[in-house]
């Protein structure tokens, strides 16, 4: 097999493949398909920066094989290109794809779902860069995949981003093909933000997180009070 070759396509997906537009390298196509594969079916998988499908095809295609139980990709792009919806219903996989055409932190502020596989190809600006990462690393959960692109170069946003997930011990790097980078989720990038309940005293911190939410929709509500410390 050819290296240009995807091992996942058929020889005519690979011809159709190569032809739509768009920079990702095989190789890093290969870790887009093979992470969305082994990612937690029990979470959702999200790709923010789409363009005209390239890349989003090899995540449906891995997501597909993780089974009918959330076998579904969110895509976000500010402008999906005119050919995105021909692309992917080609390969099969339109049907799997839920697109969201607005800013990625728009999205984030209504995002309800843990996310086991997140994939960043976004702006490349510095406080861009920080903003998605920082964003949704909230809501990607422990030993969830989270695939960072443009690392390989010398683009500030993504290699601030990947500064940012590995110094501060919250990832461990796994994998580095095709400019991308690889990460596995430890724990969070700030340790006491997150959506969703992790380590101890997560039960007290998800009910904060909830009232806040319902706090915020109903200005009638009160939050219930901690039970007092019993006298020792």
């Amino acid at each position: 097999m050819e290296r240009s070759q995807l091992s996942f396509f058929t020889p005519d997906e690979n011809r159709k493949w190569s032809d739509i537009r768009g920079r990702l390298l095989p190789a890093g196509a290969e870790l887009l398909h093979r992470f969305a594969s082994e990612s937690d079916s029990q979470g959702a998988a999200v790709e923010i920066g789409s363009f005209a499908g390239k890349s989003t095809i090899c995540i449906a295609r891995g997501v597909q094989k993780r089974g009918k139980e959330n076998a579904r990709l969110f895509a976000i792009d500010t402008l999906f290109q005119s050919d995105f919806a021909n692309n992917l219903a080609a390969f099969g996989v339109l049907h799997l794809v839920e697109r969201f055409e607005t800013s990625s932190l728009e999205v984030a502020d209504a995002w309800r779902k843990p996310i086991s596989f997140l994939y960043i190809d976004a702006h490349h600006g510095k406080a861009h860069g920080y903003a998605d990462l920082l964003t949704w690393d909230a809501m990607v959960i422990r030993g969830g995949f989270v695939v960072l692109d443009d690392t390989g170069g010398f683009l500030l946003g993504p290699n601030l981003q990947l500064q940012a997930a590995l110094r501060t011990g919250a990832y461990h790097l796994v994998a580095e093909a095709g400019g991308m980078s690889v990460l596995r989720k430890q724990q969070g990038i700030l340790p006491f933000m997150s959506d969703f309940p992790l380590g101890e005293g997560s039960l007290i911190a998800y009910t904060q997180y909830v009232s806040a939410w319902l706090g915020a929709m109903n200005l009638d509500f009160r939050a219930p009070r901690r039970p007092p410390s019993l006298p020792s």
